[in-house]
């Protein structure tokens, strides 16, 4: 030990203090000790330093914390020391726990703090070793343990019925996520479970590094991960599953990726999945193309009848204005027409829907002075017209022909009521085209033919 440059002294017990890291943190019991000291004094001198060199009135107990402490209780105002001086804060943490361990006084909590404190102040594994006479596997261990949340371990190593052993301990060493370490201290009911559950962590940790490099193998390919919010994937019926890979033993990935797929990942029950969205049958991908050209027909459709519709419209247009009108005796036909409609499909006259009809405008957005106007202008239309317009509006541009099977329901509302308003417009001219003649009749390309 560095303890030459010394003096041998008397002090005063008021003027010594406790070393702040001595490694001894439980100074065990006194009494015995404090009863010898009381009839005998102290008979081995303490080993203080100066807390300044250079004015040496106020010291730090080195080597005799258990004697100090049982010297103050008995009432000792004077105490034998031997002072130390030169030695750095490493050197009196060195001397400290070599003096301690040679007496066997450190717990194994205690070593493994005052290792790292060594460790801290500079030394290395080998240095440790040497100073303490430990071996250097045993340093190291120790200095894992000292790693862990040092509440958490005294408080195991003092629960008897917890049974601690080094041999769990150092198990936990394999697990190298410190924060995985402390959870399996806390949560473990038993030394035994420490080893335990050590030994899954070190597994699982294998098996996330060995799935880790397969995923990154697999990068050039877009492999993504299945989220986490699909926790039940494998069920769900989402995704095929293309390979299996164990992760414990892993082998050769083989893969069949179509065009345009995304491979997927997902870790479950030690082995790594790779999975694609699920792929459709031969008959689902036919039954696929078929609704895609059903949805591409039906929007044509649409988009016809609203054409079609706006050529009626803007023929009604004109009837509304007398540019077009039946000839004398068809107005009772006309008339007859439109009362056989509206009994049939529920047709009401209102001025907002004739307005909206020939304006292509709301009546609720005209002020109170355009409404009256507006009123006025429509009270002047011709009441078999008002009649026509109420029809064509009710019937509306015909759409709903277009069945959802693709194909034209003959027996529909939708077919009836268009061919009731062509035969009416018909009695003032109207001639349907082509195109009009083939929608109504189901021969129209845009259905699908019967197989």
């Amino acid at each position: 030990m560095l303890l030459d440059d010394s003096l041998l002294t008397t002090l005063h017990i008021s003027d010594i203090t406790p070393h702040p890291d001595n490694p001894r943190k439980d100074l065990g019991d006194l009494e015995e000790l404090t009863e010898s000291i009381e009839k005998n004094g102290i008979m081995q001198n303490l080993t203080v330093v100066p807390v300044d060199e250079d004015n040496p009135d106020k010291y730090i107990c080195l080597i005799g914390h258990r004697r100090l402490a049982a010297a103050k209780k008995a009432g000792i105002y004077q105490v034998p020391a031997r002072i130390v001086f030169g030695l750095s804060h490493k050197d009196q943490v060195g001397i400290m726990l070599e003096e301690n361990m040679q007496r066997n006084d450190l717990t194994i909590v205690e070593q493994a703090q005052g290792f790292q404190m060594m460790l801290d102040l500079g030394e290395t594994e080998e240095s440790i070793a040497e100073k303490t006479g430990f071996s250097r596997t045993t340093v190291r261990h120790r200095l894992q343990l000292a790693k862990l949340d040092q509440k958490e371990l005294k408080k195991k190593q003092e629960d008897e019925s917890f049974q601690l052993s080094l041999k769990d301990l150092y198990a936990l060493e394999k697990v190298k996520d410190i924060k995985k370490r402390n959870e399996i201290l806390k949560g473990a009911y038993s030394s035994n479970e420490i080893r335990w559950q050590a030994e899954n962590a070190e597994r699982d940790e294998k098996r996330e590094q060995t799935a880790a490099a397969i995923m990154e193998k697999l990068k050039p390919i877009g492999i993504k991960k299945i989220p986490k919010s699909e926790p039940n994937w494998k069920w769900s019926g989402k995704y095929d599953i293309l390979d299996e890979i164990i992760l414990d033993n892993p082998k050769e990935i083989n893969i069949d990726l179509k065009e345009g797929e995304t491979p997927y990942a997902a870790v479950l029950y030690g082995s790594l999945y790779i999975c694609v969205h699920k792929r459709k049958t031969q008959k689902e991908v036919q039954i696929d193309e078929r609704e895609k050209d059903l949805n591409r027909r039906k929007k044509a459709f649409k988009d016809l009848c609203k054409s079609k519709y706006e050529d009626r419209r803007l023929f009604i247009e004109g009837i509304a204005i007398g540019t077009y009108k039946p000839y004398a005796n068809d107005y009772a036909m006309v008339e007859n027409k439109c009362w056989e409609y509206a009994f049939e499909h529920y047709t009401a006259i209102s001025k907002t829907s004739t307005w909206e009809f020939l304006k292509g405008t709301s009546y609720y957005d005209l002020t109170p002075e355009q409404k009256d106007a507006a009123t006025q202008e429509l009270l002047s239309i011709d009441k078999t017209a008002l009649l026509v317009i109420a029809c064509a509006h009710n019937a509306g541009d015909g759409s709903g022909m277009f069945g959802w099977r693709g194909k034209l329901d003959k027996e529909s509302n939708y077919l009836d009521e268009q061919r009731r308003i062509y035969e009416i417009l018909k009695l003032y001219g109207y001639q349907p085209d082509e195109e009009e003649k083939q929608m109504l009749d189901g021969t129209h390309e845009l259905y699908i033919r019967e197989e």
